[in-house]
């Protein structure tokens, strides 16, 4: 059901693993990762039903095959005494057939926090550029109050100072798809 992903506390990492055609039959692809350090355990519904039950931080889904077009999606996370609260509402998601997508909880469930806890929805395209020599990855910044980063990709014990960043990002922002060498590489 659920499979341990590490998520770095200022970054979550997305690897794609295309296919280089659409579906035909009018589905998209939908995975959700829980990145909110201090929420309890979440539970994420679809249109609905429970999709996905107990998804603690650090936990990714694999991907799921939904219907394309509307989705609603809510995410509750369980209180002491097995009550729940929506910690996000109903959000309507317009899911693509040529794309797949992430929803990540973010945020903090500390009230007193500005970055309240939410969805950030990622999406990339099922057709991707990777050969047999490329991969492709999306990186976003999944990380409450934390300060901008920078995404490096270089080869192992490359020297930072001297590499130039692949790019910045800032809290809730991603890369898109970046199509990056596949030997033997390191992204900080």
């Amino acid at each position: 059901m659920f499979s341990k992903n590490i998520i770095p506390a200022t970054l979550i990492a997305v690897a794609l693993v295309g296919c280089n055609s659409s579906d035909d039959n009018g589905t998209s692809s939908l995975q959700a990762a829980h990145a909110s350090k201090d929420a309890p355990l979440a539970n994420v519904w679809l249109n609905g039903s429970p999709q996905w039950t107990d998804v603690d931080f650090g936990v990714a889904s694999g991907f799921s095959s939904v219907t394309a077009g509307s989705n609603t999606v809510r995410v509750d996370v369980q209180l002491p005494g097995g009550a729940t609260t929506t910690v996000i509402s109903d959000t309507t998601l317009n899911l693509s057939d040529l794309n797949k997508y992430t929803v990540v909880v973010v945020g903090e469930a500390d009230s007193a926090s500005s970055n309240a806890v939410d969805a950030l929805v990622l999406s990339r395209p099922v057709a991707g550029n990777q050969s047999s020599t490329t991969l492709d990855v999306q990186v976003a910044h999944a990380a409450a109050g934390v300060p901008d980063v920078d995404l490096y990709v270089t080869a192992p014990g490359a020297d930072l100072s001297t590499s130039t960043a692949q790019a910045t990002l800032s809290y809730q922002n991603d890369t898109g798809v970046l199509n990056i060498p596949g030997e033997t590489t390191k992204s900080v």
